[in-house]
Formats: structure tokens, C-alpha cells, sequence
């Protein structure tokens, strides 16, 4: 059932739902790989048999979705992006923004090939993993006030960026690998701790 598949019983209904399914279904890995499309994980929750509110907080079990090209998680107590996301080779977009409890990026993100946007913006993101650097085809990154503090040097192996969102962070500076990007269109860079712009610039 979707139970077993996603043990976080908010993801399973989620999930469920998206497949036009009920959570007490059976379903087999086959058809949860076949499943194409987007995946929206929001403001969701249930009420427990004491009538406490619970909201999804783990994603375990979305690496059996290898067919989706879109996955979306916004407002809701997920910390972590987990190691599993890697499975899904066949997305283009990520979009983490008001993922406000999220705090970790699993650097298996870096194998997903297909990626064109990635947005973590206004989450509590530590840190950016330097596997960002193998996503040969991202066009556009946003990791607009987060926590972080460092953009890892990889970022200049992302040579098809076209648009670049950092402001508003606690960066004081910028790697001189950024210079590479030499198909950038956008830099938003405003309200950082830089004291200075790298040479090439």
C-alpha cells in the first residue's frame, strides 16, 4: 500500500492523491515509477486518532517516482532533502521555495542531469552541496535568503546559468569561479557581506 511505500503517513496520502488514489490502495514499485508529471508537496496534514494535527515532515520513499519531471515542497516541516532525490533523473525542476523548516540539500542532487531550475529560496538552507557544480544544464539557481554563508567554487562548472539569485544572505564572498559563467544573464547579488567582487568580474 502507500503506507509501506511512504512510511510518513501526511507523504503517502499526498502521493496517493496525485495518483488519483486512495492512501489505503495497493500499489506496486512499477506503478510508482510509471507515475509522470509533477509532484506538489504543501501545506498538508491529518488528524491522529487523539485529534492532534500531523503534517508531513519526511519524504522517505520519493525516490520510487523516477518518472516525475516536476517536484515542488513548500510550507510544511520537511528539514531535509534526502539521498533518494538522486533517483529521479527525469526532473527539470525543483522548486524548495518557502520550504521554511528545510535546512539540507543530500549532495545527491548533483545527479540529476535533466535539472534546468532549482529554487531553494527563503528556507534555512546551511549550506549549498559542491555537487551543485555537476548540473550541466541549470539555467537558473535562486538560493535568496537562506543561511547560507558560502557559494561552493563548483558553481562555475554550471556553465549553462543564465540567472543567478543569492541577495540577501550572509556571503561576504564570491568565488572566482563564478567568472566562468559565461552565459549568465542575471546576478542578483544585493545585500550580501561582500567587500569586494572577484577580479574577472
Amino acid at each position: 500500500s502507500f503506507h509501506v511505500a511512504f512510511p510518513d503517513p501526511v507523504f503517502a496520502v499526498v502521493v496517493a492523491d496525485h495518483m488519483g488514489k486512495d492512501v489505503n490502495d495497493m500499489t506496486s514499485m512499477e506503478e510508482l515509477a510509471a507515475y509522470t508529471g509533477s509532484l506538489n508537496v504543501g501545506v498538508t496534514y491529518l488528524r491522529d486518532a487523539e485529534g492532534e494535527i500531523v503534517r508531513v515532515h519526511s519524504l522517505k520513499g520519493i525516490g520510487y517516482l523516477t518518472g516525475i519531471t516536476s517536484f515542488a515542497n513548500f510550507k510544511n516541516d520537511v528539514e531535509s532533502i534526502p539521498a533518494e532525490i538522486g533517483k529521479l533523473v527525469n526532473l527539470t525542476e525543483i522548486n524548495l521555495l518557502k520550504s521554511y523548516g528545510l535546512k539540507h540539500i543530500s549532495p545527491e542532487i548533483g545527479k540529476l542531469s535533466q535539472l534546468k531550475l532549482f529554487n531553494a529560496a527563503l528556507t534555512q538552507l546551511e549550506e549549498l552541496p559542491s555537487e551543485i557544480g555537476q548540473l550541466k544544464k541549470l539555467e537558473e539557481l535562486n538560493v535568496t535568503a537562506t543561511k547560507l554563508t558560502v557559494i561552493p567554487d563548483e558553481i562555475g562548472n554550471i556553465a549553462s546559468l543564465k540567472k543567478l539569485d543569492i541577495h540577501s544572505n550572509k556571503i561576504a564572498f564570491l568565488p572566482d569561479s563564478i567568472c566562468n559563467l559565461t552565459k549568465l544573464e542575471e546576478l542578483d547579488a544585493s545585500d550580501l557581506k561582500l567587500t569586494a567582487l572577484p577580479e574577472n568580474m
